[in-house]
């Protein structure tokens, strides 16, 4: 196994609901997720410059990116917002990537989140089941608890139930495409996702190579945004509730 056992099959997964500045309504994070959140100034003079409208289509690109040279899967964007997939088990459309961007003073924050193996539905059921808001296994399925980002009738699927093989044929193509060798046994499949988008990233705004950061590094620079910002009018509350929900919750 690349990864730990999938041991939130059959366990309630409970919930925190937390306001945050981002747009599309509700999404879940959690378990089986690779949250990938860059933090750009998209007018820094040291990469390339995005508009907004450009710089969310840099997250699709970049995903579609990875998701396609990873794991072989075909994605595409639709009129609804995220990245999706031409689902094999139900034959439609389906979200693998929900995105979602808030931008302060031409700053970035939030991002994108893959669906890479998502919990199974219920007592039964395969991990690599595709997942669909009308199931009624609310307390071991994420998305049958919400209309995620408000689209009724849509479906979210992750890239374990769309490969071949499932979960064993997606640590296989992860351990592939993952730069650096290594023991597959160390290997965990939404580390592996993170730093292939982050390396795919890197290379479409044209800055040379990635560097992994610690926890403890992320959360002092997360203090250093705060001591910034503290007493400043032009932060709302809501989003300075959410910035410290985010350090103390680390």
């Amino acid at each position: 196994m690349m990864s730990p056992p999938d041991n939130n099959s059959q366990k309630s997964l409970p919930v925190s609901v937390v306001h945050s500045p981002r747009g599309g309504l509700v999404t879940y994070h959690g378990p089986g997720q690779t949250v990938l959140w860059p933090v750009l100034d998209l007018r820094s003079a040291s990469y390339r410059q995005f508009t907004v409208r450009c710089y969310s289509r840099l997250l699709e690109d970049t995903t579609i990116a990875v998701l396609q040279r990873a794991m072989g899967l075909v994605a595409f964007t639709t009129d609804d917002p995220g990245v999706w997939v031409q689902s094999q088990a139900a034959r439609n459309p389906a979200k693998i990537a929900a995105l979602g961007v808030h931008l302060r003073r031409h700053v970035s924050a939030l991002g994108t989140a893959v669906n890479v193996a998502m919990p199974r539905s219920g007592s039964g059921s395969s991990s690599t089941e595709v997942f669909s808001s009308s199931s009624s296994e609310e307390k071991t399925n994420p998305w049958a608890r919400i209309v995620a980002c408000g689209l009724e009738g849509r479906i979210v699927t992750s890239a374990a139930a769309e490969v071949d093989g499932g979960l064993a044929g997606l640590d296989r193509l992860l351990f592939q495409a993952r730069e650096g060798g290594g023991e597959e046994e160390q290997m965990n499949r939404e580390d592996v996702v993170a730093a292939l988008w982050a390396g795919e990233l890197a290379g479409r705004i044209g800055v040379d190579g990635v560097e992994t950061v610690g926890r403890e590094e992320v959360v002092g620079l997360l203090g250093d945004v705060l001591d910034g910002v503290d007493g400043d009018d032009d932060v709302s509350a809501e989003e300075w509730e959410y910035v410290r929900a985010l350090r103390d919750g680390v």
